[in-house]
């Protein structure tokens, strides 16, 4: 008897459920498939933004101090590509050709580099080429800047070359680090090309330096910059190469590529990938497996009869298991390719998306693919498969031949227990309530298998819900930190014409139809000492793990060291301000002589793509604050100011205009003057005074066409500093707006496979039920008691399910955001709200699943559903 033949006759007999099993096999391949694309996809995007960003290198060598030890270094077999580079000098630009009006040091750091280095550095040619002898130049597009008149291509530019350092200048606000330069010769060079440093493309981030090739026999301190031959263990091998040249290994530097390419010697992020993988493939295999095994189950019920009659003629119960395993093979076979394509082709719709929202900037961004996503989806759903079958097999096999044959047997098994529950139900909604709680449990392995069913869905909605909002929660209170687009900034003497044009500047972006907002600010700063009771539970522990640094000095580990930065807010701004509790207006903040607004929570963000938002210390409403404001100043005593504020509103996040700091303390613009030391004596060594600005959502690049000319034609002239925000945190809130593409587009996926296997449980329960459900209405139950019995049944099992789901998915939930809070830290959400929202949305969906089963079994002849075989 060819069993495998059989099989195909049978599925084609039952089309719509072998459809249905296909389906859920498919889902469940496309979403494991889809999940480890993703990953990858993720992944080769850090990987492609670090290497446009730093460079291609591995390791970076510092401290090599002889050229003879450099070139060792370089030849050692372990390196695919190695170069060299001393970044130990620099060109001095003086008065007559530096632009005196952009606020920066007249310094340029001279790159004297090799080929092989500048390959793996993050340049990128704008126009010419790189040097190819010490006597040629290259510059930078940010050394442009300081040039009175900028150098054009074969201009021969003659600048004293030299060394600058860092060192102790004393002034009367005492000491302080200051760059000094010393003067070693003059070089003469031809201007052979510009470039750009990483993937900036504004003025202002752009490195001032430029390039020129290593001359022979120079006296340099040397770097190397390595790449590590494929296969090789990266860190134990550059260690091996260092010491090997008589280096100290404490001088390898690591490339935050190397991280991303699962070679650091910190495995954190590689054990998130796989962990993060293992438990989203886990939970969405596991309720795969019930929708597999639901619609296998159904399988052998519809086929008890052809069973039965197959043992009659002498079929083994060997011979029945190779049959619906061969069902369940040819299935997995068939779903298998569409699985894989479906999740490329989901995967490859969000990649396109993600390069449209900025092809500049996301253009290298494609779809990964690699092999392990597709073996893992591979393995994985086949176990899942054969376990999903494994429970309809023993049960078909075990059935009696006589009542197989006969039709009167089922899948389940039907051994049935009275029970006294119900009575509440039935005194609030009638007797279909009451025979609603007493059918649920009347049928034990029916109502477990539902139950776990709709359980495991929530879980999953639970779970996935949870840190799908939490980290996009996360993720959009770094993009809103990013909400200063542009700022003209002073920090020198505040000069009449510069305040002027600080004047006119403010009166011309607010008449902008372009700009939302306008905030003009001082900027003072302090250290705030908060006493270790003050710092929320756990602050210490998250900031460790995420900077690997501690918080707290170990002289004073009673007390946390937090730099606050005091700012100005006007009235239009004060409605854009987010609170947590009590939040006074305005007039009320400006009546109360030192009352403040305080921001205690603080972004954290790293180059390799990781953020996180904590809360420092725990201050309520009501609370003081002490601290001291100095006013440095060059010819006069130093002098400073004791204060004590009250806290009249906490903020749940810092303005729209703050700059990075731990916290912040902002004051009514009215009363501003008291807190701006320039404005005790008006003769402060520095301003601090800025005019910072917000544009409005789709206007970004008109706006910024604005400044941009504001900025040359009355910043510029009036020695104002000017830069714009809003193209340098272009590519961080394009980045973020990536993650929350990748999360939320996820985790809809993850629901419509919950929404599905409920859908499915209730459905497959009802039909197992037509006798059932026909005996009924033959002893007199009308229509509406039975629609409302059986609603009331799938709303009881969503009740129960939510419940339980509710109280497994929580301790998951925290599970992935503690697995993947190293890279980005995000807070658990409500058990409550989610276990209301898990209520209703197993509730309705078990509601929109039976009515369509219910609808349909009413309309059938009562005498043809109590003769139908189930």
């Amino acid at each position: 008897m060819n069993m495998f033949g059989l099989s195909l006759r049978y599925m084609r007999m039952q089309k719509k459920r072998s459809i249905l099993t296909a389906i859920g096999i498919t889902l469940a391949v496309a979403l494991v498939a889809g999940t480890g694309m993703l990953i990858s996809s993720f992944q080769n995007m850090q990987i492609q933004s670090a290497t446009a960003s730093t460079g291609s290198w591995h390791y970076q060598i510092t401290g090599i101090q002889t050229e003879a030890q450099a070139q060792t270094l370089a030849h050692n077999v372990l390196f695919q590509r190695a170069g060299i580079t001393a970044e130990d000098t620099a060109l001095f630009l003086e008065d007559k050709l530096r632009n005196t009006a952009v606020q920066a040091k007249p310094y340029l750091t001279l790159r004297e580099t090799d080929a092989a280095a500048r390959s793996m550095l993050p340049f990128t040619l704008t126009k010419g080429r790189m040097p190819k002898s010490s006597g040629e130049i290259a510059l930078s597009t940010g050394a442009l800047s300081l040039f009175a008149s900028a150098p054009a291509m074969g201009d021969s530019v003659t600048l004293p070359v030299g060394t600058y350092a860092y060192a102790e200048s004393a002034n009367g606000s005492g000491q302080k680090f200051d760059k000094t330069f010393t003067q070693t010769g003059t070089r003469t060079f031809t201007v052979v090309g510009f470039y750009r440093v990483g993937s900036a493309q504004w003025q202002w981030s752009a490195a001032q330096e430029a390039v020129t090739t290593l001359p022979s026999g120079g006296g340099h301190t040397y770097s190397a910059y390595v790449q590590i031959k494929s296969g090789l263990p990266f860190y134990d091998s550059v260690v091996k190469a260092v010491l090997a040249a008589g280096i100290s290994k404490d001088n390898i530097h690591e490339n935050g590529l190397v991280d991303w390419l699962g070679q650091s010697s910190n495995t954190r992020i590689r054990t998130i990938f796989i962990s993060v993988f293992l438990i989203l493939a886990i939970v969405i295999l596991l309720v795969a497996s019930l929708v597999i095994r639901n619609a296998f189950a159904m399988s052998v019920s519809e086929k008890i009869g052809q069973i039965g009659t197959l043992r009659c003629l002498g079929a083994s119960p060997r011979q029945v298991r190779h049959l619906v395993l061969s069902e369940a093979l040819i299935l997995w076979g068939i779903s298998l390719p569409v699985g894989f394509g479906g999740g490329a082709l989901a995967i490859g719709i969000v990649t396109y998306a993600i390069r449209s929202i900025d092809p500049n900037e996301f253009g290298h961004f494609a779809l990964a693919v690699s092999a392990w996503p597709f073996g893992a989806a591979a393995a994985l759903s086949l176990l899942t498969v054969l376990l999903s079958a494994a429970g309809p097999i023993r049960t078909g096999t075990r059935v009696s031949l006589v009542e197989a044959v006969r039709g009167g047997a089922t899948y389940r098994d039907d051994r049935i227990r009275h029970n006294r529950r119900g009575r509440v139900l039935g005194k609030l909604f009638g007797f279909p309530a009451l025979l609603a709680a007493k059918n649920i449990r009347r049928n034990p392995k029916r109502f477990r298998t539902t139950l776990l069913s709709v359980i495991v869905s929530v879980v999953l909605f639970f779970a996935v819900g949870g840190f799908t909002i939490g980290i996009g929660a996360s993720i959009q209170n770094v993009v809103n930190g990013m909400s200063c687009d542009y700022q003209f900034f002073l920090d020198d003497i505040r000069q009449p014409q510069s305040t002027t044009a600080l004047n006119t500047l403010e009166s011309e972006a607010a008449k902008s139809p372009y700009v939302a907002a306008v905030q003009r600010t001082f900027e003072s700063t302090f250290s705030m000492q908060i006493p270790i009771k003050r710092v929320p539970s756990g602050y210490l522990e998250a900031y460790k793990a995420f900077t690997g640094t501690s918080r707290v000095d170990k002289s004073q580990s009673d007390t946390l060291l937090a730099g606050v930065n005091i700012l100005s807010i006007n009235r239009q701004n004060y409605k854009t301000l987010k609170f947590t509790g009590k939040a006074p207006t305005y007039d009320e903040l400006l009546a109360m002589p030192n009352g403040v607004l305080f921001c205690q929570t603080e972004t954290l963000t790293s180059g390799r793509g990781r953020i996180t938002t904590l809360r420092f210390a725990d201050y309520q409403v009501g609370d003081t604050l002490q601290f001291n404001l100095s006013q440095h100043r060059m010819s006069t005593p130093l002098l400073s100011r004791d204060f004590i504020v009250k806290i009249a509103g906490v903020l749940a996040e810092k303005p729209w205009y703050a700059y990075n700091a731990e916290g912040y303390i902002l004051v009514p613009q009215e009363r501003a003057a008291q807190y701006d030391p320039y404005e005790w004596t008006s003769s402060s060594e520095t301003a601090d005074l800025s005019l910072r600005i917000r544009y409005v959502k789709g206007a970004e690049d008109k706006a910024d066409a604005q400044m941009q000319n504001l900025a040359q034609t009355v910043a510029r002239p009036a020695g104002l500093g000017y830069s714009s925000d809003y193209q340098s945190s272009k590519t961080s809130r394009n980045m973020f707006l990536i993650m929350q593409i990748f999360v939320y587009g996820f985790a809809g996926v993850i629901i419509l496979i919950c929404c599905i296997n409920i859908f499915n449980t209730v459905h497959a329960n009802l039909q197992g039920r037509k006798r059932e459900i026909a005996m009924s209405r033959a002893v007199g139950m009308d229509k509406g008691q039975l629609l409302r019995m059986l609603l009331l049944e799938c709303g009881l099992y969503g009740l129960i399910g939510s419940i339980w789901g509710g109280i497994i998915g929580y301790p998951i939930q925290l599970l992935l955001l503690k697995q993947f809070g190293y890279i980005i830290s995000a807070d658990a959400q409500s058990p409550a709200i989610f276990l209301l929202l898990s209520f209703l949305f197993s509730i309705g969906l078990g509601l929109l699943a039976g009515y369509s089963s219910i609808r349909e079994m009413l309309r059938a002849p009562i005498v043809d559903e109590i003769r139908a075989q189930e």
